[in-house]
């Protein structure tokens, strides 16, 4: 699928391995300095997965970012620097990968359906919101999850099922 519609698809850098594309995930946000990780951009139509063995792990910068479901896979991470807005309407699965929030970053579970959010006990969360598009639908930490939020934690639309641990510290 090309980048941008359907499900997540990893781009192909070429063979180069100092090429300032190498190993970009969804959407293109080019980098100008190759030793930094690359930053992307995610379109709110796609299903992302960080694959395990990821050598430059992605990053979202500054701005808005948005997808439909995530998986990060074992051993892979997604870093959400300071600035940065994350949209994510369908599931958020890091249990196996690691998902790290910097400064004020924002992680906002949005859509209109029933979605499951189970993380990783490493992730590392600043500020959540709940922003579903109809206050019947439900976010729901999975049985057995533990979230570590050092920010703040909103729920401004929607229902927060909780049958994991969550703990908010600021």
């Amino acid at each position: 699928a090309a980048p941008g519609a359907g499900n997540f698809t990893r781009l192909d850098p070429g063979a180069n391995p100092h090429n300032s594309l190498q190993n970009i995930w969804g959407r293109i946000m080019p980098t100008s300095n190759i030793s930094n990780p690359v930053k992307i951009v995610f379109a709110a139509s796609i299903n992302v997965t960080i694959p395990a063995g990821t050598p430059n792990s992605p990053v979202i910068g500054t701005g808005n970012a948005y997808c439909n479901n995530l998986t990060i896979e074992p051993g892979a991470l997604l870093t959400q620097n300071n600035g940065g807005y994350f949209y994510v309407s369908g599931d958020f699965d890091t249990d196996e990968g690691q998902f790290i929030m910097n400064g004020a970053s924002y992680l906002y579970f949005t859509g209109s359906t029933q979605t499951l959010w189970t993380p990783n006990y490493f992730d590392d969360y600043t500020n959540v919101r709940i922003l579903k598009n109809v206050n019947t639908a439900t976010l729901q930490l999975a049985e057995g999850s533990h979230v570590n939020c050092s920010g703040t934690f909103e729920i401004r639309e929607g229902v927060f099922q909780l049958v994991g641990f969550l703990s908010v510290n600021n």
